[in-house]
């Protein structure tokens, strides 16, 4: 317990909790060994809180019947102070269990600003779960902040290309998402050597598309050559993005080179993440070390590399965040800027 947070293991407890002080502001609802007897109490106290954070774990929604899940998933809305939303799993859990009208109730939930789903090891099997949390989010007018954090696992075997597709083109019509954190487990390799691709490159274009997103992060989902110069192209007309990471991709050179030979005009990025990148080879990570030398704007880039390269990297990134591209501008000496 701390002054406005309640960890609930009882419900009977959290009531009383709710009820003695009014003006907390956030719950962990974990598991409940209550949960038969107290439910309908805790609902009703619920509704009547203040509260602005919720988090649910997998555990407790495991507890309830499937319409004491549902009527749960639907009072969220009729939370007036509602702002962040976490889902976290602590197990492997099967999200068909959540009723996908029930998540259909994030849409109604008008003062949400941040939704986080974790380590909710979506399969591809999962469509309609996908589908529906899809439908949720879609030209949500509120959101600013998705995070969808380890949300599939490995397990991708007999699915079809693309199934990530409805998540993409979901979060791409939020008007005002500022920051969109989307990491997974990496598209799943079948025993006959094909490899399935998760997202499409025309609804990668779509979230690079949506102008209102500032903070970017897509990794962990096996994203290979064209699905790199998609990004490249986008780059080179996108203006929001001043933070992107790119970490753990199943890209090879040609891809890398594309996006590089776009950061070179690239004014908005200041950050750039691209670990691990393995396949990209000597010339991939020449043309990453051309790319700074020419870029003046990014102040931090994350890669694999050398200790010699590294303090390459870190010379270009320091002058940069001293303000480098000063000297892009008429009359701008070499002494006058240092």
């Amino acid at each position: 317990y701390t002054d406005n947070h309640i960890m609930a293991m009882q419900l009977k407890g959290a009531i009383q909790r709710l009820t003695e002080e009014p003006d907390l502001k956030e719950i962990s609802l974990i598991a409940a060994s209550d949960v038969d007897m107290e439910i309908d109490s805790f609902l009703l106290c619920l509704k009547e809180s203040q509260i602005q954070k919720v988090v649910v774990w997998t555990d407790f929604l495991s507890s309830l019947q499937e319409d004491k899940m549902l009527e749960f998933l639907q009072l969220l809305p009729l939370l007036a102070n509602l702002k962040e939303l976490i889902f976290k799993s602590s197990s492997r859990f099967h999200v068909e269990i959540i009723p996908g009208e029930g998540l259909l109730s994030i849409r109604q939930i008008v003062g949400l600003k941040r939704l986080v789903f974790e380590d909710m090891q979506v399969t591809a099997l999962q469509t309609g779960f996908i589908q529906s949390l899809s439908d949720a989010m879609q030209n949500h007018a509120s959101l600013q902040e998705v995070v969808l954090s380890n949300f599939f696992s490995n397990d991708w075997a007999n699915t079809e290309d693309d199934t990530l597709d409805p998540l993409f083109l979901a979060v791409a019509t939020i008007p005002n998402l500022e920051r969109l954190t989307f990491t997974g487990c990496g598209g799943y390799v079948l025993n006959c050597g094909q490899q399935v691709s998760l997202v499409s490159t025309r609804a990668l274009a779509a979230v690079f598309q949506n102008a209102s997103i500032e903070e970017l992060q897509l990794s962990f989902l096996e994203l290979d050559d064209p699905q790199f110069e998609t990004i490249a192209m986008q780059l080179a007309k996108n203006k929001s993005i001043n933070s992107l990471a790119l970490d753990y991709h199943n890209l090879a050179e040609h891809g890398f080179c594309e996006l590089m030979a776009a950061m070179e005009t690239n004014q908005s990025i200041k950050n750039l993440s691209l670990r691990s990148l393995w396949n990209i080879g000597s010339k991939g990570f020449e043309e990453a070390m051309r790319m700074l030398r020419h870029n003046y704007w990014i102040e931090s880039l994350s890669v694999t590399a050398s200790p010699s390269q590294q303090a390459e990297i870190d010379l270009y990134s320091r002058m940069n965040g001293a303000g480098r591209c000063l000297l892009r501008e008429p009359g701008t000496s070499m002494s006058q800027w240092v």
